[in-house]
């Protein structure tokens, strides 16, 4: 079995063998890789996003000479130009299935959760569990600053923001929202302007009997959100403070 991981240090395994790479510059170039699995990255592509403005003499040379030592850690067996690491016309491709590199494994995961968050919770609960427990610390943590490894930071943050709103979604849809409220109210703490997760908020307010707070959360991000962004709630998260409030006047005029 083969896996690549690097929501964390980086980390190989190739036919259920670890490989170990020491040296920054050919964890760069299997991260530039691993990013586009199947896809030829020209060597001029890769000069750019792991040298930078550090380009070597003769950089197209630098390059093949990363792609062998690289090759030469996760096959060292191999014949010829290795299986792993493909020579084309167009440049050097990774050939390993998506799911089998954990910045894409996760997002699979994380869309398989969010499409059993209504009618299975306890799945979707579970899923994006395992998605989480993918993160081992910072992702990129060994590798190399780039333009691109900044901008699938922000994606993977992203995603691991999700992952964190199903989880607590799945956990108040099974009526455990006491065990998640005092999680869910410092992820609004760190995220004061997500609606999704004030709404996720509310809704385990109200369902703890604890009604007065899940308006009043309501009203924090309304504020925050003219004062800030000049704009209204959405709709749906007014409907969400109309159907509390309605049922609050239905229980004490009854």
């Amino acid at each position: 079995m083969n896996r690549i991981s690097m929501l964390g240090p980086t980390t190989v395994t190739i036919d259920g063998e670890p490989r170990r790479l020491t040296a920054p510059k050919q964890r760069a170039v299997l991260a530039q890789l691993a990013l586009e699995p199947g896809v030829a990255l020209t060597a001029d592509r890769l000069l750019d996003e792991v040298w930078g403005d550090q380009i070597p003499a003769g950089g197209a040379k630098a390059v093949a000479f990363q792609i062998t030592k690289l090759r030469d850690v996760l096959e060292p067996e191999r014949h010829g130009e290795g299986t792993l690491i493909r020579t084309t016309s167009g440049g050097y491709a990774l050939d390993v299935d998506a799911r089998q590199i954990d910045v894409h494994d996760v997002a699979s995961v994380i869309e398989d959760a969010g499409r059993a968050i209504v009618d299975d919770p306890v799945k979707a609960q579970y899923l994006a569990e395992d998605a989480l427990a993918m993160w081992r610390g910072q992702p990129f943590a060994d590798v190399p600053e780039s333009a691109s490894i900044e901008e699938e930071m922000r994606r993977l943050g992203l995603l691991q923001d999700r992952a964190h709103r199903l989880f607590f979604e799945a956990r108040v849809a099974l009526g455990a929202h006491d065990e998640v409220l005092a999680d869910i109210a410092r992820y609004v703490e760190r995220h004061p302007l997500d609606e999704a997760a004030t709404a996720l908020l509310m809704r385990a307010l109200d369902s703890a009997g604890r009604t007065a707070e899940a308006l009043r959360a309501f009203g924090a991000l309304r504020r925050r959100l003219v004062e800030e962004l000049g704009i209204d709630p959405s709709p749906e998260l007014g409907e969400l403070e109309m159907s509390i409030l309605t049922r609050e006047r239905a229980e004490l005029e009854a």
